[in-house]
């Protein structure tokens, strides 16, 4: 009788760890909890899944997270975010998650998210240096953000003197 009694113990042991722990994490779950925390301005989370991040100095992350509330500070930060579509390769090992996402000014972006399965999980793919371009930089001008924050600043400081 104890015999059956311990197998059945480690029987349901097995089975409650295989269905608990078996949840296989799909791209758009890494792409949601990234753009939740984001969205909750955890700056910190959102550089805790960044690859790679675990072998800065502490004083470089904080300066990544810096260089995040600058960023938050002229879009207005994501105020909101919807998954469109995800679309894994054949072999499994990386996929694309389109979103859309809306900024605290009120502008609506569609972004594409490209990851690669590693051993930990999904993450995103990072390109070679050798493979970003002049062109790549230029897409993201800081010029146009800081003209925006200064029309929105100069708007809120007339609205003030009045």
């Amino acid at each position: 009788m104890k015999r059956n009694f311990t197998f059945v113990c480690a029987f349901v042991m097995v089975a409650v760890f295989a269905f608990t722990g078996c949840k296989k994490s799909t791209p758009s779950d890494y792409v949601n909890k990234l753009y939740s925390a984001m969205k909750d301005k955890d700056y910190k989370a959102v550089v805790d899944m960044m690859p790679g991040m675990d072998t800065l100095s502490e004083e470089d992350k904080q300066g990544t997270i810096e260089m995040m509330q600058l960023f938050d500070g002229f879009s207005g930060g994501v105020t909101d975010y919807k998954i469109l579509s995800e679309d894994i390769s054949d072999d499994g090992k990386s996929a694309v998650v389109h979103v859309q996402v809306t900024y605290g000014t009120g502008e609506v972006e569609d972004d594409v998210c490209k990851l690669v399965k590693g051993s930990k999980g999904w993450a995103p793919a990072m390109p070679d240096p050798d493979e970003i371009s002049d062109d790549m930089l230029d897409e993201f001008d800081l010029d146009d953000y800081a003209a925006e924050a200064d029309a929105t600043s100069g708007a809120t400081e007339e609205a003030d003197a009045e």
